[in-house]
């Protein structure tokens, strides 16, 4: 099973979790994605457990786990979550280090964009790693789809 196969990019969450810090919705994560994104001295307090990912830009807390009653916020995560971030470099695809504003350019400069076909053919030779790379643990097709229509 690929990484970036429909059936694991488009899941959706019937449950609705919420940021215990900003109340924001939130979404699942797998506890190995939660551990690749901690520093070191996090790692240590991790546990296996259900964790959850808020995307709210504006809230430092990135992952949480109600269970435990752990939080881990931006200070905690060894690289910067695009999503998260107000400046640039705002990374989208992680596996390729791939930016918002590198997608956005070459759709204005060029009407279109390449970089969901290099994604989907390196994902085909199943050279990616959403689930270990990406702080969502998901595929980032869907993202990098809805930034190139966001600029036509």
């Amino acid at each position: 099973m690929e990484c970036c196969s429909e059936e694991n990019s488009c899941k959706t969450n019937a449950e609705k979790i919420v940021c215990i810090t900003c109340g924001a919705q939130a979404q699942k994560v797998n506890y190995k994605t939660v551990l690749m994104m901690l520093k070191f001295e996090q790692v240590k307090t991790a546990e296996e457990s259900d964790y959850f990912l808020c995307t709210n830009q504006g809230c430092d807390t990135v992952y949480f786990s109600n269970k435990l009653n752990l939080i881990y916020n931006k200070n905690d995560i060894r690289i910067k979550i695009g999503f998260k971030e107000k400046a640039e470099p705002k990374l989208v695809c992680y596996c390729f280090d791939i930016t918002e504003k590198q997608i956005t350019d070459e759709v204005k400069q060029k009407g279109q964009s390449l970089i969901v076909e290099f994604i989907t053919e390196k994902t085909r030779n199943k050279l990616c790693a959403c689930s270990i790379k990406n702080p969502t643990g998901k595929c980032c097709l869907k993202n990098v789809n809805k930034i190139i229509s966001n600029v036509k």
